[in-house]
């Protein structure tokens, strides 16, 4: 038997390693381990130092921008307020619609949805808003209440509702021209509210610059949108801008607005413009236009009624312009008011041009000149100081430069240089044709007239004060300069009287219990630049057109010691456009109610009843009369002033104007009734005679020119004619 053979493997033992090799790997892998962490720390620390230090602001703005929100408060614009303190323009708030497009689920029918519940809003075009990926955008601005309510009855997502400043004005058509507009980010652009639009939006609180400072609010927005403000909620957000203070009298203004309304309709014009001012300070206390505009509603009018037309547009004067013309014949002393000019039973050759009047007399007194309202009597006197004299007076009044009232864009006229004036443009621009003038300049040289000669600058503005009233800024009548003496303006004025005196060209102007010098204008209008294309084919043709007139009347009430200065300029009025017939009835109506209500005394003159007095055509009358005034020791005293007047003593009447007559009355404590018209060839107590107050005094006025009266006819009218 073989014996088995067995191996038997040989069991390796691992190598005992030697302590202190396994203590070494051991701290080797430490010492890489903590290398590896220095490293990473070393990174961490210089990353936290280029966060913590280097880049830190630039980190914070990052940061608040995911959570911290600044809004910057809109301010309010300022008050427009009328010399009473009356809001005539304020701020209101009102609802705004805006969308978060990242939080609108449904864009298209949401869009649909608002647009169905908002006039004025396209779907499709909200519906690409609301796909969007801004945060903020407008769905419709400054709602109705009607609107708003309607939007959160749906209760839409992303759809919201905020608050914005709007401009409101209390009054609607108010004088809406003259305090203008504003656009959708309160940004003035018509009027006085572009006049003054750094002024109404500018408020107390002030930049270290000397700038507006802008109000704002930091606040947090939580993951429901809602609001948390950082500094607190203030009582008043909005900063609001300075209250401008006007001279207009708002009972005043709604008045003529009425009146020039009526008058303008019955008349069938196209437009009118009334502007009333306060002789003795410059004050405006009125500027009325028709037709009327709202501001609160600007889009639904012609952009031609936003102007304001009695500052920006100008126009022909006609005949009203003649008071200038005598204003400068008086001044040099070319003529005396009783001189007869030759008027050449109403036509006249003057180089190859032929000028009309409507009256066909022979002869009239250079007072009947601007009562008649005669060019012919006008361009012969004129004539008499030549073309520089008569266009420096003109100048001196603010004719063709801008009068500076408050009120942006004003316009200068025209008044051409007189080297250009040929003798028929000479006679022209005398009566009033081929110069234009806007109505702030014809009624503040008229003013000037009724003020001793004074050129006084026309305010609209009298004082800017902040919320609380205190005043920052006040105005003071300015004098702009002396245009002619004070013995000038008081001979002017007794011609301007006989334009409203019975026989005048303006006796519908004359109002009961007050004297009246005013003046009548009716022009042709110039074929360009007027009718907006309405008559393209005689525009082509240059000149004027036929059948389209200006009438205008301005005055001076009281015309002893005037008040105030008005003009009424009717556009294109049908039928009988004179001035006349059309504008002075206009003005009698806003003069009187004036008048009465700013508390003006009556004049000491028993009105003439216009009616009941018809022109003297009896030559044997006038001739006795004539001789009456000839041989009553009683030369006209037009140099005296009613300054010289002794109270309680009869004053001398005799060959005294109405104007006159009425002043020294009033000097003299007098009451008066006065009978006709011209100049006083009678009086009932005695020149010199001591009376008590109150006593009464009867004094005749008879005419002294011989008149051939005509029927008036609007063919010979050429340019600017009554």
């Amino acid at each position: 038997m073989k014996r088995r053979s067995t191996s038997v493997r040989a069991h390796r033992e691992p190598p005992v390693l030697d302590e202190s090799v396994r203590i070494e790997r051991t701290r080797s892998r430490m010492w890489g381990t903590a290398v590896v962490l220095g490293i990473f720390f070393c990174i961490a620390l210089g990353q936290a130092f280029r966060v913590q230090v280097l880049e830190q602001e630039e980190m914070l703005h990052e940061a608040k921008k995911n959570y911290l929100r600044e809004m910057v408060v809109e301010s309010r614009r300022g008050n427009i307020v009328d010399r009473t303190g009356e809001q005539l323009a304020t701020s209101i708030r009102v609802d705004t619609i805006v969308a978060n497009p990242n939080n609108v689920k449904t864009p298209r029918e949401t869009a649909r949805a608002l647009a169905e519940v908002l006039s004025g809003v396209d779907a499709n075009v909200l519906s690409r808003k609301l796909e969007s990926k801004s945060w903020w955008e407008y769905v419709k601005r400054r709602v109705s209440e009607d609107e708003s309510r309607a939007v959160k009855a749906l209760k839409l997502p992303g759809i919201q509702i905020t608050q914005e400043w709007k401009r409101f004005y209390p009054k609607r058509e108010l004088a809406g021209q003259v305090i203008g507009r504003v656009g959708y980010d309160a940004e003035g652009l018509e009027g006085l509210e572009k006049a003054f639009d750094d002024v109404l939006m500018e408020s107390d609180l002030e930049s270290s610059e000397g700038g507006s400072q802008e109000v704002r609010l930091s606040y947090v927005k939580d993951v429901r949108g809602r609001a948390a403000y950082v500094d607190g909620l203030p009582v008043d957000l909005a900063p609001e801008g300075h209250t401008i203070q006007l001279t207009l009298d708002e009972k005043i203004q709604n008045f003529m607005e009425g009146a020039l309304e009526r008058g303008v309709q019955l008349h069938k014009g196209r437009s009118g413009v009334a502007v009333m001012m306060d002789v003795p300070t410059g004050e405006v206390l009125g500027m009325a236009h028709y037709p009327p505009f709202n501001p609160n509603q600007a889009g639904n009018y012609d952009m031609y009624l936003w102007k304001n037309r009695a500052v920006k547009e100008h126009f022909e004067p006609g005949s009203s312009f003649k008071i200038f013309s005598f204003a400068a014949v008086l001044e040099h002393g070319a003529a005396t008011l009783d001189e007869n000019i030759d008027t050449e039973n109403g036509r006249w050759r003057v180089a190859d041009h032929w000028i009309h009047d409507t009256h066909r007399d022979e002869s009239l007194s250079v007072r009947d000149v601007l009562g008649q309202s005669s060019n012919i009597g006008t361009a012969k006197l004129t004539r008499r100081i030549g073309t520089r004299k008569v266009y420096e007076i003109m100048k001196d009044f603010g004719f063709g430069d801008p009068t500076g009232i408050d009120m942006d864009a004003e316009t200068r006229g025209s008044l051409r240089d007189p080297r250009t004036w040929d003798p028929v443009t000479f006679a022209n621009i005398s009566f009033g044709q081929g110069v234009a003038v806007s109505p702030i300049q014809l009624v503040a040289a008229t003013a000037a007239i009724g003020n001793e000669g004074k050129l006084m600058r026309p305010r609209l503005v009298s004082r800017v004060h902040t919320r609380d009233g205190r005043v920052l800024q006040e105005t003071q009548p300015e004098l702009v300069r002396q245009v002619v003496r004070a013995d000038t303006a008081e001979k002017v004025i007794d011609a301007m009287a006989a334009c409203v005196e019975p026989g005048g060209t303006g006796t519908a102007a004359a109002i009961p219990g007050y004297t009246v010098a005013g003046k009548t204008g009716t022009a042709q209008k110039p074929a360009t630049g007027y009718d907006r294309g309405r008559r393209v084919a005689q525009e082509s043709k240059g000149g004027y057109l036929e059948d389209a007139w200006i009438a205008s009347f301005v005055g001076l009430v009281p015309a002893e010691k005037p008040r105030l200065a008005l003009l009424v300029v009717v556009d294109e009025p049908e039928g009988h456009a004179f001035g006349g017939v059309v504008a002075a009835p206009i003005f009698r109506e806003i003069g009187e109610w004036t008048l009465k209500y700013l508390g003006v005394p009556p004049s000491n003159v028993r009105p003439i009843k216009v009616s009941s007095v018809a022109r003297a055509r009896d030559s044997g009358r006038r001739a006795s009369a004539a001789a009456v005034v000839s041989k009553g020791a009683a030369k006209p005293i037009s140099r005296m002033t009613a300054d010289k007047v002794v109270n309680g003593i009869v004053p001398n009447f005799l060959g005294q104007g109405v104007v006159q007559v009425a002043a020294f009355a009033r000097a003299a404590r007098i009451q008066l009734e006065v009978e006709g018209s011209g100049r006083a060839v009678y009086q009932s107590v005695r020149p010199g005679t001591p009376v008590d107050a109150g006593a009464h005094v009867m004094v005749r006025l008879e005419p002294v020119a011989d008149r051939h009266s005509s029927s008036r006819r609007i063919g010979h009218m050429k340019g600017a004619q009554l």
